[in-house]
């Protein structure tokens, strides 16, 4: 038998009426695979309908919301040059990095959008 004090409830940490992709106060419904979401004017202007799909997905999945650990200039540089070491010591190819959940997740939530990921890996690989 189940108690209620076993049950937790899962709490979220965004709200109704927040971006699904930065958290930030939204104002368009858009929808998101088979279901409708909110997303910010500045995310749906910023991010493709495909994009926004991806981390939309990894945020319910993994956590987190487009540049939660922040997003400065330097830190985004140094989140990239990480990511360019891997692949370089690993010999994977940066052209599947769209594959790659892992480093896609921990990009968005460092604020760099696949398409700057993807430039990126190929200007410190190359």
């Amino acid at each position: 038998m189940i108690t209620p004090e076993l049950v937790k409830k899962r709490e979220s940490k965004k709200s109704i009426g927040q971006c699904a992709i930065c958290a930030g106060l939204s104002v368009r419904i858009v929808r998101l695979n088979q279901k409708f979401d909110v997303v910010c004017k500045e995310c749906s202007d910023k991010f493709s309908k495909e994009d926004l799909e991806l981390m939309h997905n990894m945020f319910v999945a993994y956590g987190g919301y487009f540049g939660k650990c922040g997003g400065d200039t330097e830190e985004t540089y140094q989140v990239i040059e990480e990511i360019a070491r891997e692949y370089a010591s690993s010999g994977k190819d940066i052209e599947k990095v769209e594959s790659d959940v892992k480093n896609l997740h921990r990009a968005f939530v460092h604020g760099i959008s696949p398409v700057q990921l993807v430039k990126g890996l190929r200007v410190l690989v190359d």
